[in-house]
């Protein structure tokens, strides 16, 4: 798989964290970051898609209640 650098600031208590934890493991620090943002990156889709289909149903009620008010408003 291709990779990109990427340049970013981690606060040091952090960084220190994760340092240890790569140690520990022995793995890259690279691997643990890697990971944790695709797990960041998925969980904020889930929540995008999450949202549309909240608002897709927000409009579908609106729908429905026009249709009501409708059909109330021509048995009159």
């Amino acid at each position: 798989m291709e990779t990109k650098m990427l340049r970013v600031h981690i606060p040091l208590p952090i960084a220190e964290r994760l340092m240890a934890a790569a140690e520990h493991l022995g793995i890259e620090h690279d691997a643990i970051v890697s990971e944790a943002v695709a797990v960041w990156l998925e969980r904020e889709e889930e929540r995008r898609l999450l949202d549309l289909r909240t608002l897709a149903s927000a409009n579908t009620m609106f729908i429905v209640e026009t249709h009501r008010i409708r059909d109330w408003a021509d048995s009159l």
